[in-house]
């Protein structure tokens, strides 16, 4: 730590006596005025001393400032190392982390609903925990208006899909009063679009959307688990529509794709409705 070792040897030349020079000022007068300069020559060289020992008192007090402050982020770090949130595993701080990232709203302006996001920004563990668990960056949602303000950037896109490793997306669209899509909204769903081998929960709530993402890389859903289109207009028996495949003796479905007040089940290459039964072979392909 810096030191200030400098010491003051601030000694006043001029003896004050403002009785006596008052006196003087009210009984010498004219000829009588006796003047000495040497006095008023000490009492500059007294002045220039002064303000000398005044900065270096300034110093002094800037100095012992720095000193503190520097001695009070040493003990805050001192007391961070006993902070009781250092002593849990990192296994809890995963399952704290799944908790709070529910879905993560590209779209949003806010950096709050942006969970991931936030996680990974508070310190170096944290972050390195965030990029260890990628199903904190596989719950994307992009909430597309008519009028679009905040899309994500290619950048931060890029980050959620690298970030995600090769974990299962779930994804959400709600769009209800979307019109046409424009061309930034185009290439974020052909760009989820290509992870189509990756959907496990999707939700679609615009058919413009819908084409859009299927219009984009392959057609082949091998962990697609649940796939909801509630927007597309259709009339159906009941509301929720399951649509599996194998028997009995095949052992237990291993996934199921159920669909709520949805119009038509895309399979390559056509639309099939759902009131017809998907062979088994093409339960992966919508």
């Amino acid at each position: 730590m810096a030191s200030f070792k400098r010491q003051s040897s601030f000694q006043l030349r001029t003896s004050v006596d403002f009785a006596e020079i008052r006196r003087r000022l009210r009984s010498e007068h004219g000829p009588a005025i006796q003047f000495d300069a040497e006095t008023l020559t000490d009492v500059d060289k007294d002045l220039d001393n002064c303000d000398a020992e005044v900065h270096h008192l300034q110093s002094r007090i800037v100095f012992l400032q720095n000193q503190r402050r520097l001695l009070q982020d040493y003990k805050n770090c001192l007391q961070s190392l006993r902070s009781p949130i250092r002593r849990l595993p990192n296994e809890t701080f995963l399952r704290i982390f799944d908790f709070a990232c529910e879905m993560n709203e590209l779209t949003s302006p806010k950096v709050q609903d942006i969970p991931a996001l936030v996680i990974s920004g508070v310190c170096s563990r944290w972050r390195d925990l965030s990029k260890a668990h990628p199903c904190l960056w596989s719950r994307i949602r992009l909430h597309f208006q008519s009028t679009t303000r905040h899309l994500p950037t290619d950048a931060l896109m890029n980050t959620f899909i690298d970030s995600s490793q090769q974990c299962p997306l779930t994804l959400e669209f709600p769009a209800k009063t979307l019109g046409e899509l424009e061309a930034h909204q185009q290439h974020l769903c052909a760009v989820l679009g290509g992870q189509k081998p990756r959907w496990k929960q999707v939700k679609i709530e615009h058919r413009a959307v819908f084409d859009a993402l299927i219009a984009q890389g392959p057609s082949h859903f091998p962990i697609l688990e649940q796939l909801l289109i509630p927007a597309l207009q259709a009339s159906l028996q009941g509301d929720i529509q399951t649509v599996s495949g194998g028997s009995k003796s095949e052992g237990p479905v291993r996934r199921q794709t159920s669909f709520a007040k949805c119009a038509q089940l895309y399979v390559e290459p056509t639309y099939l409705p759902l009131s017809r039964s998907i062979p088994r072979r093409d339960k992966n392909h919508l």
